[in-house]
């Protein structure tokens, strides 16, 4: 079995999976769930939380492309429990720059975290339903403002709050604001929250509902060509018994002629 760095060395792969590695973080995990849409059923948010925090490790890297540097990638894998000695990070690495240019993309990083092949993942996808493929959209696009939301709140109370500490006229203005902030904002990061879950259970159902298609329409085809096997028998059969039928009463016939004579 071909490694996943013969895969990507391989001119069939090579092309296909820099294209990828070029995209925005969001987009290479829509990539990754739709490959995988079936086994990460229930696992949306963690792959898309995953994707969070690593754009907010690249933002805090200063890269200008999307990928992590080999210390920022370390201080990734620490929190997310992935705690390395620096002989396992430098093994690690190797495994999961699979481009080989010490870099490591969130992509790269998936397929590391979950085992994956980028043979797996440029596989010939299943044709998918169209509204399993709007489900997962929109639950990304939900969980991606509700993660905003949750984040433009905590920006605005860490300003606010340095504008309380500094006193004055400012200070009592940013403090009654902040009051009002903290007063609401669960509210709205709750809604936010609550609709992003709804989001991703109407991915879930949709995938659930595809699989249940996919198997009725599969066990449709088997006892279709099942009976259809039954009727080719059948019809030989019956065609065989009129052959046998035919020649006994020739036979027969045969017979009679001889016993008259």
């Amino acid at each position: 079995m071909a490694s996943n760095h013969d895969a990507v060395a391989s001119d069939e792969y090579k092309a296909k999976f820099a294209e990828l590695n070029d995209k925005e973080c969001v987009e290479q995990a829509r990539v990754f769930l739709r490959a995988f849409i079936k086994e990460f059923q229930g696992k949306f948010q963690e792959v898309l939380d995953l994707c969070g925090h690593f754009e907010k490790k690249l933002a805090e890297s200063g890269s200008q492309g999307n990928e992590l540097e080999k210390a920022y990638l370390h201080q990734y894998l620490e929190t997310h429990d992935e705690t390395l000695a620096n002989v396992e990070l430098v093994d690690a690495l190797k495994k999961i720059d699979l481009n080989m240019n010490n870099k490591t993309s969130f992509l790269e990083y998936l397929l590391f975290r979950y085992k994956k092949t980028v043979v797996d993942l440029l596989a010939p996808m299943e044709e998918h339903d169209e509204d399993l493929m709007a489900a997962l959209n929109a639950a990304i696009a939900a969980h991606r403002s509700s993660t905003a939301v949750f984040e433009d709140h905590e920006t605005k109370i860490k300003e606010l709050e340095a504008l309380v500490e500094q006193g004055g006229v400012k200070g009592m203005k940013a403090k009654h604001e902040l009051a009002q902030l903290k007063e609401r904002r669960w509210t709205v990061d709750n809604r936010a929250a609550i609709q992003s879950k709804v989001a991703l259970k109407k991915t879930e159902k949709a995938v659930e509902d595809d699989s249940k298609a996919r198997e009725a329409a599969a066990q449709e085809n088997y006892e279709a060509e099942q009976q259809r096997l039954a009727d080719e028998k059948a019809a030989k059969d019956a065609e065989e018994k009129a052959a046998r039928d035919k020649k006994r009463a020739a036979m027969a016939e045969r017979a009679a002629m001889f016993e008259g004579k």
